[in-house]
C-alpha cells in the first residue's frame, strides 16, 4: 500500500496529545523545533489555538487524551517527493490529502462539524501526519454525538466473502490514495501545460494554430453531447408513447355525453368503471363473485359505446409513434457522424494523460440538458454539466448563471422540496392504505381487501351443507364445476410481492428526490452571481400547475392561495403585441381569471364534500377497518380490525375486571396499536376536512364579484367556469360517486353549462398569456407526462375511497351475519 492509516494509542504526555504532535522527537535536519499545526480551516496554527479549537463547550481546560482519537496517515517517501518541488509544496499537498480523508470520515459518521488538529512529522523515513480528533461532534441535525471508536470500514480490515478472507484497505486509505493520485496527475498536467506555453512563446504562429485546433475539438465534443442528448430524448418520447400513450388526451366525440372533448383511453376506462360501479350499487348486489363478473360486462359495454373515439385515439397514437420513429432515425444519423470524432479526441487526450478540454456549450444548451437530467433524476450527469458550466463561466469571466437562470434554479428548488413532502405523505398513506391498493393479476384487478372478501365468501359457502355435497359431487365428476374459483393464496402472494416492490419504489424515489434537493441547494450556494440572494423564483406555467396540484394534495391552503396569486399575476401582466387587439385581449384576461376563480370554487366544493363523506364513512365503520399488525415473535404480518380484538364491556364490573386480567397480552398490545392508528387516521381526516373547508371558503369569497342572485336567490355566474379536462373528469366522477341528489343536480348543471371542447390544461391556459421568452419547449409533452402522474394519484385516491366504502359495507354485512349465526 502507498498510504497507511492507523489508530494510535493515547500518549501519556502530561501536556496532552496536541503538545505531543507539535513537539515530540523533532528532526532538526528536516523540520523546525516546533511544528506548525493545521486543521480543516487553517494551514498555520499552534498548540494553544488547537487546544481551544478541540475543547468541548465552555470548558477552560484543554481536552484530555481520553476525549480525543489519535490517528496517523503515512506515505511512502517516493510518493511524498512527487507531491512538490519544495518542502513547503509537499507539505501543502499532504495537508490536502489529510483534509480529504477526514472529510470522508465526517461523511461516514454523518457529522456536520468535526473538530480536529494535525501536524506533519518528518522525523522518520516515511513522512506521516498525526491527527487529534475530538470524540464529540455534531450531526446534520446539530445534535451532539460521541464517536466512541473509528468505524471499521474506514480502517484496514479483513472481510469474509464466499468463505475466503479478503483484505480491505478501508475508506481512509482508499480516499487518501485517490486524492494523492489526483494531485500527482494535476501537477503532471501543469508541467505539460507550462511546457506547451514555453514552446508556444517561442513560436506565436504555432500557438495560434494550436488554439484553433483546441477550439475545433471543443466544438466537436459539444456537438457530440448535443447529438446524444437529442437521440436519447427521442428514444424517451417513443418509450413514453408506447408505455403511457393511454394517458394522452385527444379531441373525440364522447358518445355517452354527446360532447366534443379531450379524452384519453385511460379517462374512458375510468368513466366506464365508475358507471359500472354505480349500476352495481343500484342493483344492490353484494356477492363478490357475481359483482366482479357483472362489473367486467358493464365496463366492456360502456367502452363499446365509444368504440369510434377509441379507434380514433389509437390511430393518432400510431401516427405519433411513426413520426417519432422518423425523428429517432434522423437523430441517429447525426449522432453516428459526431460520435467517432469525439471518441478520437477523448482517446488522444487519454494517451497524452492530459485533461480533456471543456465542451463549447452555450448557456441555453446547458440549462436544457441540466433540466432534462433533473427530470430523469440523473445526479451524475447533472453534476457533470454543472462542472462544465462552472469552468466555462470562469473561462469567460462571467457569473455561473444569469439572473433568469438563477430564478429558474430557485423555482426548481421549491418544486423539489414539494416533491419530497409529497413523497413522504405518499409513503405514509401507502402504509396505511395498502390493503386497498389494487394490481392487475391475470387480467383482473385485485387487492388484499378483495382477496379477503373472496376468501370469506368461500369459507361461508363451504360451511353450508348443500355446498359441501355439491363440492363432493364436483370432485367426483358427477356435476360439472362451472364456477372457476381463483387460486386466492397464490394471488395474495403476488399482491404482497407487488406491495413490497411498490413500497421500496416510493422509498427509493424519496431518497433520490432528497439527493436532488441537496444538489440544487449546493448549486445555488456555489453560484457566483453576486445578486443571487435578491433574485426571486420564476415559475413556468407547467410548474404553476404542478404546485397547485401539490398544494391540493398536501392540503396546504397558504400555498394554494399563493399559487393562485402567481397565476393571476401571470395573466394580468401579459400584454398584447397587436394594438388593434388590445381591448379584446383585456377582455380575454378578465374572462380567464373569472372562469378560473369559478372553476376553483366548484372543485374546492367537491373536495369539501368528499372529505366530509370520507370522515363519515370512517367514523361509521372504524371498528371494521383492518390495519396491518406484525407479530413480534414470528415476524408475520396480519390485517386485523378493532372489532376482532376489542374488549367486551358487557357483564358486571367483576366479570370485566376478571376478563381484563386474564386477557392475552398480545391481544391487548394489538388493540392499543390499532386504537392508536384509528386515532391518528381520525385526526388526519379532521385536518383534511378543515383544510378543504378553508379552500372552499377562500374560493367562495373570490367568486362573489362574479355571481348574481336571481329573484329566487339562485346564484348565476357572470362568466362561464373555465375547467381543465382533468377537472371536468373530477366532476363527472363525483356525480357517479355521490348519493346526494341535490349535489348531483348542481354538478350536472355546471357540467352541462361548461364548454368541453375548449377545455385546456392549466399550463396551456397560462401559455396563452406567456411572452415569447416565457414559452418553453415541449409544453404539450410535459403536460402529458404530468397528467399521467396526477391522474394516477387521483385515480388511486378515488379507487381507495370507493373500495374502502365497499369493503367497509361488506365487513358490516359479514359482522351482521356473524351476529345472526
Amino acid at each position: 500500500m502507498r498510504v497507511i492509516a492507523s489508530v494510535q494509542a493515547k500518549r501519556s504526555s502530561s501536556r496532552g496529545l496536541v503538545h505531543y504532535i507539535a513537539h515530540s522527537k523533532t528532526d532538526p535536519n528536516k523540520e523546525p523545533n516546533v511544528r506548525e499545526l493545521f486543521n480543516e480551516y487553517s494551514d498555520q496554527t499552534n498548540v494553544k489555538k488547537s487546544n481551544e479549537f478541540l475543547k468541548n463547550g465552555t470548558s477552560r481546560r484543554r481536552p484530555s487524551n481520553d476525549e480525543l482519537h489519535h490517528l496517523v496517515i503515512s506515505l511512502k517517501v517516493e510518493d511524498y517527493d512527487k507531491l512538490g518541488t519544495s518542502e513547503k509544496e509537499k507539505q501543502n499537498s499532504l495537508k490536502q490529502i489529510t483534509r480529504h480523508a477526514l472529510c470522508k470520515l465526517k461523511d461516514k459518521i454523518g457529522a456536520e462539524r468535526l473538530a480536529w488538529a494535525a501536524g506533519i512529522h518528518r522525523n522518520t523515513n516515511n513522512p506521516h501526519v498525526h491527527i487529534a480528533i475530538n470524540k464529540t461532534y455534531f450531526d446534520k441535525n446539530m445534535d451532539k454525538k460521541q464517536l466512541k471508536k473509528i468505524p471499521r470500514s474506514l480502517l484496514p480490515h479483513y472481510e469474509k466473502e464466499n468463505g475466503e478472507r479478503n483484505f480491505n484497505p478501508g475508506i481512509l486509505i482508499t480516499e487518501a490514495t485517490k486524492k494523492m493520485d489526483e494531485i500527482l496527475l494535476e501537477k503532471k498536467q501543469n508541467k505539460s501545460t507550462q511546457r506547451s506555453k514555453k514552446q508556444a512563446e517561442k513560436n506565436p504562429a504555432e500557438e495560434t494554430l494550436q488554439n484553433a485546433k483546441i477550439q475545433e475539438e471543443r466544438d466537436i465534443l459539444a456537438q457530440a453531447i448535443l447529438a446524444k442528448f437529442y437521440l436519447e430524448k427521442s428514444k424517451e418520447n417513443l418509450k413514453s408513447l408506447e408505455n403511457h400513450g393511454d394517458k394522452r388526451r385527444f379531441k373525440i366525440t364522447d358518445k355517452i355525453t354527446n360532447r366534443r372533448r379531450k379524452m384519453s383511453l385511460f379517462d374512458l376506462e375510468r368513466l366506464a368503471t365508475r358507471e359500472a360501479a354505480s349500476q352495481i350499487k343500484k342493483l344492490g348486489i353484494t356477492d363478490p363473485i357475481k359483482k366482479d363478473e357483472l362489473k367486467k360486462t358493464l365496463v366492456e359495454s360502456e367502452m363499446q359505446k365509444n368504440a369510434d373515439g377509441i379507434k380514433r385515439i389509437k390511430t393518432i397514437l400510431r401516427e405519433l409513434v411513426a413520426r417519432e420513429n422518423q425523428t429517432l432515425r434522423r437523430h441517429e444519423k447525426t449522432y453516428n457522424k459526431t460520435k467517432p470524432l469525439a471518441k478520437n479526441i477523448r482517446q488522444k487526450y487519454r494517451k497524452e494523460n492530459t485533461k480533456l478540454p471543456v465542451p463549447n456549450l452555450n448557456s441555453e444548451d446547458l440549462e436544457m440538458m441540466q433540466t432534462a437530467s433533473l427530470d430523469k433524476k440523473d445526479i451524475r450527469v447533472l453534476n457533470y454539466f454543472e462542472r462544465v458550466r462552472t469552468e466555462l463561466a470562469r473561462e469567460r469571466s462571467i457569473p455561473t448563471r444569469t439572473k433568469e437562470q438563477i430564478s429558474r434554479l430557485k423555482a426548481k428548488q421549491i418544486i423539489s422540496n414539494l416533491k419530497v413532502v409529497s413523497l413522504e405523505k405518499q409513503s405514509k398513506d401507502f402504509e396505511q392504505r395498502k390493503r386497498n391498493f389494487s394490481f392487475e393479476i391475470g387480467g383482473e384487478t385485485w387487492s388484499l381487501a378483495k382477496v379477503d372478501t373472496f376468501t370469506q365468501k368461500q369459507q361461508d359457502d363451504d360451511q353450508k351443507i348443500t355446498k359441501k355435497i355439491s363440492k363432493v359431487l364436483k370432485r367426483s365428476g358427477l356435476v360439472s364445476n362451472k364456477e372457476k374459483q381463483p387460486n386466492l393464496s397464490e394471488i395474495k402472494t403476488q399482491i404482497l410481492e407487488k406491495l413490497d416492490g411498490k413500497g421500496e419504489q416510493i422509498i427509493h424515489d424519496l431518497k433520490s428526490e432528497k439527493l436532488i434537493l441537496k444538489t440544487l441547494d449546493k448549486f445555488c450556494n456555489d453560484d457566483t452571481n453576486p445578486e443571487k440572494e435578491k433574485i426571486p423564483a420564476e415559475f413556468t406555467p407547467a410548474e404553476l400547475e404542478m404546485i397547485e396540484a401539490f398544494a391540493f394534495e398536501l392540503k396546504d391552503k397558504e400555498l394554494y392561495q399563493e399559487t393562485w396569486t402567481r397565476q393571476k399575476q401571470f395573466i394580468e401582466q401579459a400584454t398584447s403585441k397587436d394594438e388593434t387587439q388590445k381591448e379584446s385581449f383585456e377582455k380575454l384576461k378578465q374572462k380567464t381569471i373569472a372562469g378560473r376563480i369559478l372553476a376553483r370554487e366548484v372543485i374546492s366544493g367537491i373536495e369539501l364534500a368528499r372529505s366530509k363523506e370520507e370522515l363519515e364513512i370512517f367514523e361509521k365503520h372504524k371498528r371494521f377497518q383492518k390495519y396491518e399488525v406484525t407479530d413480534k415473535k414470528t415476524g408475520e404480518s396480519k390485517f386485523i380490525s378493532l372489532r376482532q380484538v376489542e374488549f367486551d364491556f358487557r357483564g358486571s364490573v367483576l366479570d370485566q375486571t376478571i376478563a381484563y386480567f386474564i386477557e392475552n397480552r398480545e391481544i391487548r398490545r394489538t388493540r392499543h396499536k390499532i386504537e392508536k392508528s384509528i386515532k391518528e387516521n381520525h385526526s388526519e381526516l379532521i385536518d383534511n376536512l378543515k383544510s378543504a373547508r378553508d379552500f372552499y371558503r377562500n374560493s367562495k369569497k373570490e367568486t362573489q364579484d362574479y355571481k348574481t342572485k336571481s329573484f329566487f336567490r339562485k346564484a348565476n355566474y357572470t362568466h362561464p367556469p373555465l375547467f381543465t379536462p382533468k377537472e371536468l373528469l373530477t366532476i363527472e366522477l363525483r356525480i357517479k360517486l355521490t348519493e346526494k341528489k341535490s349535489e348531483t343536480k348542481k354538478l350536472q348543471n355546471i357540467l352541462d353549462s361548461a364548454d368541453h371542447s375548449e377545455a385546456k390544461n392549466l399550463s396551456a391556459i397560462l401559455n396563452i398569456f406567456a411572452s415569447e421568452k416565457e414559452v418553453f419547449k415541449d409544453v404539450e409533452q410535459k403536460n402529458d407526462e404530468r397528467n399521467q402522474q396526477t391522474d394516477k394519484t387521483q385515480n388511486l385516491k378515488e379507487k381507495t375511497h370507493f373500495e374502502n366504502q365497499g369493503n367497509l359495507e361488506i365487513n358490516q354485512q359479514n359482522h351482521t351475519l356473524e351476529r345472526g349465526r
